[in-house]
Order: structure tokens, then C-alpha cells, then sequence
């Protein structure tokens, strides 16, 4: 004769199996984020430069994170540090305020920002405090820093420059090609670094236009005017094919080596 398991058992069974499914969609979205992570080469420990040339000028892209391994922004530095010494200067990337206006209305396009791409890293994308990315907290993020700037790379002030667009620009350039970024109370009640329940931007051609495709235009353009012959750029991996597209159709003799 088939024996059932006692009352308390199935109870315990039961409870098991909703205290599983409860947990199954944060484990599922912990693994996913890492795996994504890891495939963004986060975790890596080593900077892997490409480079680009034509007739006139050598550039070296290294490509950053905004998170990742201490190791992998010491070996950033130590490269940096050696190319200086051969004559090379560093763009780097940074989306800047207008100095021209007011602190309120530097609020205001920081709250655009944050509307158009649904999150503001603020002072780093990683709470070391409470172990939180954006907002979301990982068991994984423990071993991960913030990615240094300035001297803390190899970046000298007094020979490097910020070669980048201004937000008001961008945000201009954004609302005249999609649609204008109207703010809600919601916006304005909230901290810009708190984690965004707002209204998501679902429109991903926008929003590559916004943090992608818009700032090539404005690095290539720089990169082409720029007297220096011997350039390092230091920018988010996403930059890399829009730059040599951008430049690529300003001089067909760029290629890469």
C-alpha cells in the first residue's frame, strides 16, 4: 500500500516549496546580473587595449568599467603611467554640467538624465555601504569598487582632458530627435541617487542615442580636430565601434591594427 507522507510533513513540504518559488525570481535575477557582468569583462582583472590609426594619428582604446576589480584599475594606471611617458595624452570620458547655469537648473537636467536612462550613479554605482548596485543589492559585488578617477588611474590634470558632451546639449540634441523629458512629481520628490520606480524608458533606439551615439559624434569630432597625434581614450566598451564608425566616415584611412 502507497504511504503518504504525515500532515506536518506536507505542511513543511508546502512551505518549503513557496519559500523556494518566492526566492526563485531574486536568485534567478542575481545570477542573470552577474552572468551580464561577467560578460561585460566587470570581473576581469586586466585591460585589453585595442588600437586605431590613419596616416595622421595613433589612438589606444582602453576600455573602462564603471564597476570592477581594484586589480583591473591598477593595471589601467600602470598602463597609462607608461604611455605618458612616450608622448601620449588621455580623452576620457565624463558627461559634464554647464557651468553657465544655475545650481537649480543643474538639478533639473540631472533629473532629466535620470528619467531618460532610469537610474543616476551619482557619486558611483556601487553602495559599498550596504552592498547595493543601483539600488539592488548583490551577495557577488563584495570583491568590487567604483571606478576610480582622475590621478587614482593615471588620468594627469595638467596634460589629460575630458573630451565629452555637456548635458544640456545632450539633453537638447535627445528632446529635438525623440521627445521632450517632462519632469513629474515624482521626479522632484525623490533623491536623484535613490533607486528609479518612475516611468521607464522603453524606447532602446532613444536611449542608445542618449548615452551612445550622440557622445561618438562628439568624441570622434574632438578626436579629429585634436593637434595631439598620440591619443589613449579611456571610455566605456559601448563607445568603441561608434567612434571608429564616426571617424572611419570622416577619413576612410582610419582602420584598425
Amino acid at each position: 500500500m502507497k504511504e503518504y507522507p504525515c500532515y506536518s510533513c506536507r505542511i513543511k513540504l508546502f512551505l518549503k516549496k513557496i519559500v523556494l518559488y518566492l526566492l526563485l525570481p531574486a536568485i534567478f535575477n542575481s545570477c542573470m546580473a552577474k552572468w551580464r557582468l561577467k560578460n561585460a569583462g566587470i570581473f576581469d582583472e586586466r585591460v585589453s587595449v585595442r588600437t586605431l590609426s590613419n596616416d595622421k594619428k595613433e589612438l589606444i582604446f582602453m576600455p573602462m568599467h564603471h564597476i570592477g576589480k581594484q586589480a583591473f584599475y591598477d593595471d589601467v594606471k600602470s598602463q597609462i603611467d607608461s604611455l605618458h611617458k612616450t608622448g601620449y595624452i588621455v580623452f576620457f570620458e565624463l558627461i559634464t554640467l554647464p557651468h553657465y547655469i544655475d545650481s537649480s537648473a543643474q538639478d533639473t537636467l540631472l533629473r532629466k538624465y535620470r528619467k531618460i536612462v532610469g537610474s543616476f550613479a551619482g557619486d558611483g554605482y556601487i553602495n559599498k555601504e550596504n552592498g547595493s548596485l543601483l539600488g539592488r543589492k548583490f551577495k557577488f559585488l563584495k570583491d568590487m569598487v567604483n571606478q576610480p578617477r582622475g590621478r587614482f588611474i593615471g588620468i594627469d590634470p595638467s596634460l589629460d582632458r575630458n573630451v565629452d558632451a555637456v548635458l544640456d546639449d545632450l539633453i537638447n540634441a535627445y528632446e529635438n530627435k525623440y521627445t521632450a523629458v517632462v519632469l513629474e512629481k515624482y521626479d522632484f520628490d525623490t533623491n536623484l541617487t535613490d533607486a528609479y520606480h518612475g516611468k521607464k524608458n522603453k524606447n532602446k533606439k532613444a536611449l542608445d542615442y542618449f548615452l551612445v551615439d550622440y557622445r561618438n559624434k562628439v568624441i570622434s569630432e574632438e578626436i579629429m580636430n585634436a593637434p595631439e597625434s598620440k591619443i589613449i581614450l579611456v571610455y566605456g566598451e559601448g563607445h568603441y565601434r561608434g567612434i571608429f564608425k564616426y571617424l572611419h566616415l570622416q577619413d576612410p584611412g582610419w582602420h584598425k591594427n
